[in-house]
């Protein structure tokens, strides 16, 4: 089995979030992980449109409560279909 690199899409972001969460968008997260509660505050955690989607499609805990959580993310933007193609293609990511 080939395990394909990680490639860091945001190092080269620049662009600040100007979006912050406070502990009661996700209250559950305080003792799970500070970390990405952290994160979380600091706006530095997004969220693709498409993973969204996927999560919609699943069974969830309190899922409109959930989801709502997860809309409040900031988005990333979608790539061109291109795009995609090309980072597949230039990463060897296929197989």
């Amino acid at each position: 089995m080939r395990v394909s690199p990680v490639i860091p899409f945001f190092h080269n972001v620049s662009t600040p979030v100007h979006y912050s969460f406070s502990l009661p968008d996700f209250p559950a997260l305080a003792a799970v992980d500070p970390a990405l509660v952290e994160l979380l505050s600091q706006g530095r955690v997004v969220i693709h449109p498409f993973v969204l989607g996927e999560l919609a499609c699943g069974n969830l805990r309190n899922r409109a409560q959930t989801l709502a959580d997860f809309g409040k993310l900031p988005s990333t933007t979608i790539a061109s279909d291109s795009d995609a193609y090309h980072l597949l293609e230039s990463h060897r990511l296929w197989g």
